[in-house]
This record gives structure tokens, C-alpha cells and sequence, in this order.
């Protein structure tokens, strides 16, 4: 099995009264994405199951890989609570096992 780490796009900025969970990928996010995707196409990357934070802007970063990479059937997406930053525990062994490994893996790591 092979697991590949992605930080979602970035996100909007400029929705008033919107918590930072449920803000969405900017157009900006949303073309970070896709070049992610082409690259990975490249690459000949199809990933069988898409797991994402329950932020709005991770899942919908996850959804558009799936759809980018998918091909004929778009694998499932499926939001995670653990993976959410905010959720330390969890999020905090991904970053340290992302340090043993040798990479430096933190909450403000983007894409592209």
C-alpha cells in the first residue's frame, strides 16, 4: 500500500460569517488542485480511496483529485475526524511519524 500526504488548496478568504471549517477552496485552491492532479497523472497515480479532515475545503480538495484521477469510476471520499488539525492527537502522530520518516510535515504545508 502506498500512501500519499496532500494539503488542500487554498482557501477562501472573503466569506463573512463563515467558520474556517466550512470555508471552501478558493479558485486559487481549486487551480492548485488540478495542476496536483495533472502531475500526478503523470505519474500514473489512482488512488483506490480518498481520506480527508471533515473541513469543507479538505473534502472538497479530496473530491476534485477523486474526480481529476478517477477515470471511469471516482473513488470514495470519506472525511475523517482524526485528520482534522485541530483534532491533536491524532493529526500530531501523523506529524511525527512524517518527522521519523524524514520529512517535515506541519499544518501550514501547501499544495503544489
Amino acid at each position: 500500500m502506498n500512501v500519499l500526504l496532500v494539503r488542500h488548496g487554498k482557501k477562501a478568504r472573503d466569506l463573512p460569517d463563515v467558520s474556517d471549517k466550512d470555508l471552501p477552496l478558493s479558485d486559487q485552491g481549486r487551480t492548485e488542485v488540478r495542476s496536483l492532479a495533472a502531475e500526478l497523472t503523470g505519474k500514473r497515480l489512482r488512488p483506490t480511496l480518498y481520506l480527508s479532515s471533515r473541513y469543507a475545503h479538505a473534502i472538497e480538495t479530496a473530491r476534485l483529485l477523486a474526480e481529476e484521477l478517477g477515470g471511469d469510476s471516482v473513488p470514495e471520499v470519506v472525511p475523517v475526524e482524526a485528520l482534522t488539525p485541530h483534532n491533536p492527537y491524532t493529526f500530531g502522530l501523523v506529524v511525527q511519524e512524517a518527522a521519523r520518516l524524514g520529512f517535515n510535515l506541519h499544518h501550514e504545508d501547501t499544495v503544489g
